[in-house]
């Protein structure tokens, strides 16, 4: 390579090794994208004694030459694990301070390449993020210059997908167009971005893929209407019930596999069974729906409202279809499986193995069909204005009171096994006192039984 100056954009080749993030802002600028103008310098051995005054005049020139703008913002790419990207503003006369002092910063890594982009000033700046499996982007924003010391706002916007309209009025409908571009060149991802907003102009001035978790940003709470399970003290039912977490989200992650099933449908937390709301607003939201049914289901619930996303709603009308059908199935599905569950016995000479898999068992089935009763009454609910549905209601109702009474008679039949199991534990100086099994965990006390 003659030169380690690389204009952004030029279309000329990185070599290999490149920081993914350089090489992606490099690759986005080439393809149009809204980056400032700059230059990406490789030179890998770079370190404190090899910059001498030669080489920065050697840099000033190319500055000059690409008729960069005199305020510019340095970024320095580690090759280290755990190593932050140091970006820091100045100017052509102190460039070499900087430098200085983003090698100082990375003195850790082997490598260090290093970007030079033009400075702009912009009324809003901020990150944004885009995850693979959510409905909704994540941006958070400050106002002003960073020496303003704005307050940060964080705020949750719907992703938009081809043929969707952006918000309308300030930068977040653009900082939307620009995420959605994103996806659209380089695929869904979860996706870290740095933006600044001037005077209707938005640019992108780094980009990386994200692999923190949205988890801590997943709202969890409470919903009566889908709890079909005694209450049993300690720990041991939250551990049963979170290991069926996955599998109680496949009744509905069929209708939406846009969605991530790495996200946790349930969660046991404060000794109570809490479901993720977030993920049940992200599903309304594939089909294009508004949340507002969500507070019939849950009237405590502050959601920002969503209005109907009229593209959306057409575009997946016939999977939605296919949803409502299944949901009219719903009161047979419960007769059936409340005449399976009068049935059942089960016994305490089974291994704890087979006891907990008979509690997963029965739990998933009567959560499932509990899912399709609660939905079908908030539609009903819906179009009782419009039709006389008073009889389907109270038969929906009759079907949800029967299956919640005998779910909870089969899984007080799987605890007494597990209680007797306790007492002969509790007899043989394993256990403290018989109570002492509902504060063990299911790997607890299958690994004390194997």
């Amino acid at each position: 390579m003659d030169s380690p100056f690389i204009p952004v954009g030029s279309g000329q080749v990185l070599p290999w090794e490149t920081h993914p993030s350089l090489a992606l802002i490099h690759q986005l600028k080439l393809f149009n994208f809204p980056i400032p103008n700059g230059i990406i310098l490789i030179q890998p051995t770079l370190d404190q004694e090899s910059l001498e005054p030669a080489f920065f005049e050697e840099l000033q020139e190319e500055i000059r030459q690409r008729e960069l703008k005199p305020d510019l913002i340095l970024s320095a790419f580690g090759y280290e694990e755990n190593v932050p990207t140091f970006t820091q503003p100045c100017t052509l006369e102190t460039l070499g301070a900087v430098f200085k002092q983003a090698i100082e910063n990375l003195s850790r890594s082997k490598r260090i390449d290093f970007l030079i982009l033009e400075r702009i000033q912009g009324f809003a700046r901020g990150l944004a993020f885009s995850q693979a499996g959510y409905s909704d982007d994540c941006i958070e924003f400050q106002l002003g210059a960073p020496e303003d010391s704005m307050p940060v706002t964080k705020i949750f916007i719907e992703k938009l997908s081809l043929g969707e309209i952006r918000l309308q009025g300030d930068f977040r409908g653009r900082v939307q167009d620009l995420l959605r571009s994103i996806r659209r060149a380089l695929g869904e991802d979860n996706w870290k971005i740095d933006w600044i907003d001037a005077d209707e102009n938005i640019f992108l001035t780094a980009i990386e893929k994200n692999t923190s978790s949205h988890f801590v940003q997943d709202l969890f709470l409470r919903v009566p209407k889908w709890e079909n399970t005694p209450d049993t003290p300690g720990t041991l039912e939250g551990t049963v019930i979170s290991s069926c977490s996955h599998k109680l989200f496949q009744y509905f992650n069929p209708w939406a596999p846009e969605l991530s099933d790495e996200r946790p449908f349930v969660i046991w937390r404060q000794n109570q069974l809490q479901f993720n709301i977030s993920l049940v607003n992200d599903f309304l939201r594939i089909f294009g729906l508004s949340n507002r049914s969500l507070k019939l289901l849950i009237p405590e619930l502050s959601l920002p409202v969503s209005p109907l996303n009229t593209i959306r709603f057409w575009r997946n009308l016939p999977r939605l279809f296919r949803f409502l059908r299944d949901l009219t199935m719903g009161p047979g599905i419960a007769y059936r499986l409340v005449k399976k569950l009068k049935l059942f016995q089960t016994n305490p000479e089974k291994p704890f193995s087979e006891l907990f898999q008979e509690w997963q068992s029965i739990f998933i089935a009567s959560s499932h069909a509990q899912y399709r009763l609660s939905t079908f009454l908030l539609i009903i609910r819906y179009g009782s204005g419009l039709l006389p549905l008073g009889k389907l209601e109270a038969r929906v109702q009759l079907a949800e009171s029967l299956l919640r009474s005998s779910t909870i008679e089969a899984l007080t039949k799987v605890y007494s096994a597990i209680q007797i199991k306790a007492l002969g534990w509790y007899s043989r100086g394993l256990l403290s006192n018989d109570d002492a099994i509902w504060s063990m965990s299911q790997d607890q006390i299958l690994a004390l039984e194997g």
